[in-house]
């Protein structure tokens, strides 16, 4: 249109020369048809180079166009309505209507030629028939040109409309359209592309210029444009306005003419980033799966077999294809419950997480700590199951060797356990038989040479039965069977009783026994009162034991005081041997003395150090040595014990001799050993009891049903029926009176276990053999005095 318009002005142009070179006598200046022509070129110059008369060009044209008309009506009227100007007129209203699309434009461009005519007659008066003819011929014009208008303004309905519909279109979809010329120059882009790349609708020249850089940079697009080839799907990297990265996929379509010769190409560009991204952390994702340690499975809804990682391959032997489409259990041990176990809990939605043996490609079987999670869709569907195992095949075989380890730790304690009471019972038994004739003996008024003898006996004997009680302590230390029982005691009275017990022995040696007690130390406090003895008596008796001259003192003090406590500080301190640096280090350990000199000067096993240590460290204390060889040893502990109620009292001490309350009573006295029913009974007979003997369990059931007694004292390993069974059947009698009556174990038994049990077997107390006289009688007299059963006070004998 732009060329067509241009040779019209110069046809314009060479007309006038024309028709000057053949009228000379007309009115047709050159300089005005030269002025009129340079406003039709300058129009069209500046269509090509302003956007503004791009945009209107055809405003612009009809503009000019009426330039033209009133140039033609001015020499029309200067030259007398000439034909040549009347034709020219006609072809240059015809020329103007076909720039006009626009209804108004038209009407005023109608009114405007009716009354420029008009005028023009009026002025010339000429009302001649060839005016008049040319009036209707206008008038004609007009009506073609109206007809048109309506035509055209119809057309260009019709084409805004597509057009519209198009560009809403293109504007609505979620990629970039654009299309670009030869040399990469934008010459359309819809409202997402400018978008995408950061910049509003006025600023396409940058949306030019950010693709023709990114068309430019890839040398494999430049290549395919160059050999006018299509592009598919191209990812390429952009920039945003605000300086952001982002993927697009780019595609390129060449468009042909008629010819055959390419035009342009169009294009799209799709923003990737987000799948970008997701196809990173996919790929991330995929490769810590595939390289990770543990086998993941991907199954469908029915659990076939649609991925799974190279680990749990390896792990099987099976390779990809052998697997896929396959169920897990395929490859399961069929006897395994744990396949049916999982199912049915996937299927009701839920995570399930077990153990799983598979058997691999070579045949061994294999456990895995499995865990399967159902996977949905949007609906809530189950669609897929994800399956990760971990391989503790190794850790199985580990805890059933563990396991099979410590059932033989079980059995070997349990035999130990059972070795040591058969050991304890079998070395108790015969000591009960020597003790016990030895204080008979000793009470019957020996000859003076026979006093010395049997006092020789009598501690032989005491000390193998420390021995024994040493071993045993230890092994229910280390085994855990030794419990600390809290109860109020006197500490005064405990550290009296201790220095008494060895004042004996330090006289013996002229050694100085000394206790020294912080005034300001609580009476009544509250711990184990049998342990803490024992811990006291073993390191004061080795004291006296390793000093040969000099002194031995106790000394307790109060480190801190609280209302709830008070943390003591106990030492004994002696004159004796003393202990070399090298030697402290392991005196503590279990069989250890200081020196092999020690042990056979001296005696011992060497377990009461040891014993003590984890007796203090059991009630939450500590023990410390200093010492120094020839100069004596200090043993130091720190412990610290609650306070007891002050309405303790501590009972009275008295001999055996003092009381009379077993006088009469009838006590049936169960054992199977002849020589531990001699012992007992010729004690019970002093105390002018009413003994009846019994061999076995049985024996005793069927003598009580048949007999009336005050006590029974029941040994407990016994053929037959033991002690327990024997309890428990007493306590089973129809008869109230004979089944509640007190039974006292008279046992060689000294473990924690068999007391235990012989009190849950029904028996009310218990006396470990070899007895003390004192601790029998005080027993029997606390069962059989008239308040037995509603008072918990015990006789407490020396």
């Amino acid at each position: 249109m732009k060329s067509f318009f241009a040779i019209g002005c110069m046809l314009y142009t060479i007309f006038g020369f024309g028709f000057h070179a053949t009228e000379s006598n007309a009115f047709d200046p050159f300089w005005m048809r030269f002025l009129v022509s340079s406003i039709g070129f300058t129009v069209v110059i500046l269509s090509q180079i302003s956007q503004f008369f791009k945009r209107n060009f055809l405003m612009s044209l009809f503009l000019t166009m009426l330039v033209y008309n009133a140039h033609f009506y001015f020499l029309l009227y200067m030259n007398d309505f000439h034909p040549n100007y009347k034709l020219s007129l006609l072809v240059v209203m015809i020329t103007t209507i076909l720039f006009i699309n626009n209804p108004k434009s038209y009407l005023w461009y109608s009114i405007l030629n009716l009354c420029t005519y008009e005028f023009v007659l009026l002025m010339s008066d000429n009302f001649d028939k060839d005016a008049m003819l040319l009036g209707m011929m206008i008038l004609l014009v007009l009506i073609f040109g109206y007809l048109k208008n309506r035509e055209i303004e119809y057309a260009f309905e019709r084409l805004k409309k597509r057009e519209e519909q198009i560009n809403d279109v293109n504007n609505n979809v979620y990629y970039g359209i654009f299309r670009i010329d030869m040399e990469s120059r934008l010459l359309y882009a819809n409202e997402q592309l400018v978008k995408m790349l950061g910049y509003s609708i006025s600023e396409d020249r940058m949306v030019i210029s950010e693709l023709r850089s990114v068309l430019q940079s890839s040398s494999e697009i430049s290549r395919m444009m160059q050999n006018n080839q299509a592009i598919h799907d191209y990812e390429v990297q952009l920039q945003r306005r605000d300086g952001s990265d982002f993927w697009g996929q780019l595609s390129l379509r060449p468009v042909y003419n008629d010819k055959h010769k390419l035009e342009c190409y169009d294009g799209t560009l799709i923003d990737i980033t987000s799948r970008k991204k997701a196809e990173t952390e996919l790929m991330l994702f995929s490769a810590a799966i595939d390289h990770t340690s543990t086998g993941v499975i991907i199954t469908d809804k029915n659990g076939g077999i649609s991925y799974c990682n190279p680990y749990f391959m390896k792990l099987t032997g099976y390779a990809a294809k052998e697997m896929m489409g396959k169920r897990l259990e395929d490859f399961g041990v069929k006897d395994d419950n744990s396949n049916l176990h999982m199912w049915t809990k996937l299927v009701s939605g839920l995570v399930w997480k077990g153990d799983l043996n598979f058997y691999t490609k070579a045949g061994q079987i294999i456990t895995e700590l499995t865990s399967v999670a159902p996977i949905r869709n949007d609906k809530g569907q189950i669609m897929n199951f994800v399956i990760v195992t971990e391989d503790i095949t190794d850790r199985k075989k580990a805890e059933l060797e563990l396991l099979h380890a410590k059932e033989q730790a079980e059995t070997t304690t349990k035999a130990k356990q059972q070795f040591l009471s058969t050991m304890s019972h079998e070395l108790r038994t015969p000591m009960n038989s020597v003790i016990g004739i030895t204080n008979l003996l000793l009470e019957e008024n020996p000859r003076p040479e026979q006093i010395e003898n049997l006092n020789i006996l009598k501690y032989s004997a005491t000390q193998l039965l420390g021995t024994i009680n040493d071993i045993l302590d230890l092994s229910k230390i280390e085994a855990g069977k030794l419990e600390l029982h809290e109860d109020n005691f006197d500490l005064h009275y405990l550290l009296i009783n201790t220095k008494r017990t060895h004042s004996i022995n330090a006289k013996k040696k002229n050694l100085s026994l000394s206790l020294k007690v912080d005034e300001i130390l609580p009476n009544i406090l509250r711990g184990d009162q049998l342990r803490l003895s024992q811990i006291l008596n073993n390191l004061v008796g080795n004291a006296v034991k390793f000093t040969e001259k000099g002194e031995v003192k106790i000394q307790v003090n109060t480190k801190r005081e609280s209302l709830e406590d008070v943390n003591l500080q106990i030492k004994i301190s002696d004159t004796g041997i003393g202990i070399s640096k090298e030697q402290m280090e392991r005196i503590f350990d279990s069989f250890s003395q200081a020196s092999s000199d020690t042990s056979r000067k001296y005696g011992g096993t060497g377990l009461g150090l040891a014993i003590t240590k984890k007796l203090v460290e059991m009630m939450g204390g500590t023990i410390a040595l200093e010492s120094q060889i020839g100069r004596g040893s200090t043993f130091t502990i720190d412990l610290t014990l609650k306070k007891g109620s002050k309405a303790f009292k501590a009972e009275k001490v008295a001999e055996v001799g003092e009381f009379s309350q077993l006088h009469g009573i009838k006590i049936l006295l169960v054992d199977d050993n002849k020589i531990n029913q001699k012992v007992a009974s010729k004690f019970l007979s002093k105390w002018n009891t009413i003994v009846e003997l019994a061999d076995s369990g049985q024996e005793a059931l069927e003598k009580l049903k048949n007999n009336s007694f005050d006590i029974i004292l029941m040994d407990i390993q016994m053929p037959e029926m033991n002690g327990y069974e024997a309890t428990q059947a007493i306590r089973k009698l129809a008869d109230k009176e004979k089944s509640n009556i007190p039974v006292i174990a008279l046992t060689a038994a000294a473990l924690s276990e068999e007391k235990e049990a012989a009190f849950q077997s029904g028996m009310n107390d218990y006396v470990s053999k070899p007895f003390a006289p004192a601790e029998l009688y005080s027993k029997l007299a606390k069962y059989t005095s008239p308040n037995f059963g509603s008072t918990k006070e015990t006789i407490k004998l020396s």
